[in-house]
């Protein structure tokens, strides 16, 4: 008895990474519980890049609506909205082969394939609606895995009212006819890798690796290449807090850090793309993410653009991207606002009405060319 006395009267002492937890989750609550209605936006997008993220399914379930500007109450139901498009063939193909990818814990075999039904019925009905009410937006294979994720993060009546906010802004460089815009985005992250490490910019370039092996990276924001929610949910914190090209830089920290890997791989197309193109498998993405901060401080998107080394047609398209142009006007006038003044968000993405027809039409000038299609490699394989 008084062994155990003692060992019960012992006190847990708080880790580093426990207190650094605690601290971050009493940060979020105090903004949070600031305003019922208004929040603190450039508090919140701070968090969501510093290390951790938004910790936890719950928090991403209130906040990741405010940094893409939705309220649930704006948002129709999905069954008002028409679902006739003229991607409604590949939406299917491509719905059909989601939700493989992410367990359902304690659910029998036959439940989970119950589930994994509602969850695709839920998936298409979005995507189409999307689609549907915006007739100038054209799928990608791969815009189905970004709703995915947002879908099981939070529900199916938030994931709409999300993706046709990204669809408008963040995604919407991807969403035009062509390919063009997204491989101007893939371009990026080798121009940043020549900056940060040339010899392995060499290395790379000298196999005949492409950058358009990072395609599925930067529609996807990794939801393709990684299997874990968790892992993709904080990828999808930070790009939902920052500029529309910060996957770039998640994507040129993640090469950087498996350099001495790829160095050490036989100068050869296939050997080099298979380095390339797997290394995030296993990859700590915090450690990628804080990476990607760093780079873009010192290399921001403006910098990159104007002094990178790339094709005329790609510095021009990015040059002209109105995402890219909207976003730095609405953290501009952001940033003007004092710290201890709640922002409220009507600059880059306007407060959405009830009809969803309305409330995708982006307010932007100049034309946007982005990706309509993918390659037909990834359209083979099998989706989530």
């Amino acid at each position: 008895m008084p062994g155990k006395r003692r060992r019960l009267n012992q006190v847990h002492k708080i880790s580093p990474a426990e207190d650094e937890i605690r601290t971050k989750l009493r940060d979020i609550q105090a903004v949070l519980a600031r305003h019922e209605k208004s929040y603190n936006l450039a508090a919140l997008q701070e968090l969501a890049l510093s290390k951790g993220g938004l910790l936890s399914s719950s928090f991403r379930l209130r906040i990741w609506p405010i940094l893409a500007n939705v309220r649930r109450t704006d948002i129709p139901n999905v069954s008002e909205l028409s679902q006739i498009h003229k991607d409604e063939v590949q939406v299917s193909m491509d719905v059909n082969r989601s939700f493989f990818r992410f367990p359902q814990m304690g659910l029998s075999p036959e439940n989970e394939i119950k589930n994994r039904t509602r969850l695709r019925e839920q998936l298409q009905a979005i995507v189409n609606a999307v689609l549907a009410n915006n007739p100038d937006l054209h799928y990608y294979q791969g815009f189905h895995e970004v709703c995915a994720v947002i879908m099981l993060a939070t529900d199916s009546k938030l994931a709409l009212g999300i993706m046709a906010r990204l669809s408008t802004c963040h995604l919407r460089d991807f969403m035009g006819p062509s390919l063009h815009t997204c491989l101007a985005y893939c371009e990026s992250i080798f121009v940043l890798l020549g900056w940060m490490n040339r010899r392995l910019y060499d290395h790379i370039c000298r196999s005949g690796v492409q950058p358009q092996c990072t395609i599925s990276w930067v529609l996807t924001w990794f939801s393709h290449d990684l299997d874990d929610l968790n892992v993709i949910s904080r990828v999808f914190d930070a790009c939902l807090a920052s500029h529309p090209m910060f996957i770039a830089y998640i994507s040129t920290s993640l090469i950087l850090s498996k350099g001495p890997d790829i160095l050490a791989t036989e100068c050869d197309f296939s050997a080099i793309h298979k380095a390339v193109t797997k290394v995030a498998a296993g990859t700590n993405m915090e450690d990628m993410i804080q990476d990607a901060v760093k780079i873009f401080a010192r290399y921001p998107p403006a910098h990159l653009i104007s002094k990178g080394q790339f094709t005329p047609e790609s510095r021009r398209l990015l040059s002209n991207s109105a995402t890219c142009k909207k976003y730095t006007t609405f953290i501009s006038k952001l940033k003007q606002h004092k710290e201890d003044v709640v922002f409220q968000g009507e600059e880059f993405n306007k407060r959405a009405p009830l009809n969803l027809g309305e409330m995708l039409k982006f307010a932007m000038t100049g034309s946007v060319t982005a990706v309509g299609f993918t390659l037909s490699w990834w359209a083979a394989q099998a989706i989530l």
